[in-house]
């Protein structure tokens, strides 16, 4: 028998059974019970069908599980392609799996699909229960909004395992806020200033889809954008998204920007809070609770931390749930200053990126930044937020026997 260590790319942590129903308890005692599963890549044999999912992992104690090719990862130039597959965390480091391809693919009632209006919106599904709109056309402002505060290219409403919406749209006290958005008050394009942030001059439009991928362990959907002024391109933007299938925890979505500019453009801010970088507007709800890496946190400017969690209870819950927000170790600020508004009826998550300082985007380099959001049932101790960051940093390994 031949045994592969394989890395864990870790494109998410998660709580998974067999790509089983959702839980129907959001209790903590369902949480602390469940088993903490780890998304893994893994190799597999050049020519494996890409389209269905074909492939299975079979464990030491003879449980399946599911796993599912990746059209992005496949690599035409190597013996090899990839797939993904979710391993209970326990076993990654004490079992072997054995890698096999069936005859009939994996079918699941709740596998994630996309549904597309034609105009402006991807709606993202697992089987039934709705997850998240990305909007890749222009979005109009509601009647007596300015409508130069149009938007696209940007996530609303994302919401959690029980129905709630994590994210605002167009609030009333803010309404260049959108949903989950990248967007920056200081663009500068040789001598002439910019602000994506309040929609003035520069905006992200859509060209083209590049990768559509869905099936019963992850969807993936990888977008090209670009950055435009009112005459020209410049920038090439490839928002690549990774959403993970859920259980009784949480839903894990990976996302990873990628930059290249077309001439010289430096970011910066707009004052001295640090805003602009990666946005996150929550809408109102009760006993807000927001913590990272230090504990529990007030509303502040500036504060590093490598993740941040965002809980509380949302409109329509009697229990908390939230959203962890990760940044990669590899991204350009490993450890970047965080925008917190933490009141029940402003919510606003931010990574300040760059900061107060600035940074050049140099024309013709590429350049990637990557994060992960986890929408939990409970607070970040109930959802393992530390364990689950870990995760993401450090993957650990599977043995895979074939």
């Amino acid at each position: 028998m031949r045994i592969l260590s394989v890395s864990m790319l870790a494109l998410s942590l998660f709580i998974f059974v067999g790509c089983a129903t959702l839980q129907p308890s959001s209790s903590t005692s369902v949480m602390k019970a469940a088993t903490l599963h780890v998304p893994v890549t893994f190799e597999t044999p050049g020519g494996w069908s890409i389209s269905a999912q074909h492939i299975t992992l079979g464990a030491d104690d003879g449980s399946t599980l599911p796993a599912q090719m990746s059209a992005a990862k496949q690599n035409l130039n190597t013996p090899f392609d990839y797939a993904s597959a979710l391993a209970p965390i326990n076993a990654a480091n004490n079992s072997t799996y054995k890698l096999a391809r069936s005859t009939d693919p994996v079918v699941v009632s709740d596998k994630l699909h996309w549904q597309d209006d034609g105009e402006t919106t991807l709606s993202l599904y697992e089987g039934d229960r709705f997850i998240l709109n990305y909007h890749y056309g222009v979005i109009s402002p509601p009647e007596g909004v300015a409508t130069h505060r149009s938007r696209s290219s940007y996530f609303h409403p994302l919401t959690g395992l029980d129905g709630e919406i994590f994210t605002e749209d167009f609030p009333t006290d803010h309404y260049h806020h959108r949903g989950f958005y990248f967007a920056w008050p200081g663009v500068h394009v040789g001598d002439q200033r910019y602000d994506m942030w309040h929609l003035i001059g520069m905006w992200t439009k859509f060209e083209r889809i590049l990768v559509k991928e869905e099936g019963p362990v992850f969807t993936e959907l990888i977008i090209q954008n670009g950055w435009y002024d009112s005459q020209r391109k410049v920038m090439d933007e490839v928002m690549n998204l990774t959403v993970w299938h859920s259980d009784g925890v949480g839903q894990f979505m990976d996302v990873q920007y990628t930059w290249t500019p077309l001439v010289d453009i430096e970011i910066g801010p707009k004052d001295q809070k640090g805003y602009g970088g990666l946005n996150f507007r929550f809408p109102n709800r009760k006993n807000t609770v927001v913590t990272n890496i230090d504990g529990v946190q007030p509303t502040s400017d500036l504060k590093r931390s490598p993740w941040t969690d965002y809980s509380g209870v949302f409109k329509g819950q009697n229990a908390p749930s939230g959203v962890t927000i990760m940044n990669h170790p590899d991204n350009i600020d490993a450890n970047p200053p965080w925008i917190i508004r933490a009141a029940d009826d402003y919510g606003f998550l931010g990574i300040s990126w760059p900061g107060i300082d600035t940074f050049h985007f140099v024309a013709g380099k590429t350049y990637t930044n990557q994060y992960r959001l986890f929408m939990h049932r409970g607070d970040s101790e109930d959802a393992m937020v530390k364990e689950a960051f870990a995760q993401f940093a450090q993957p650990q390994k599977l043995n895979i026997q074939r």
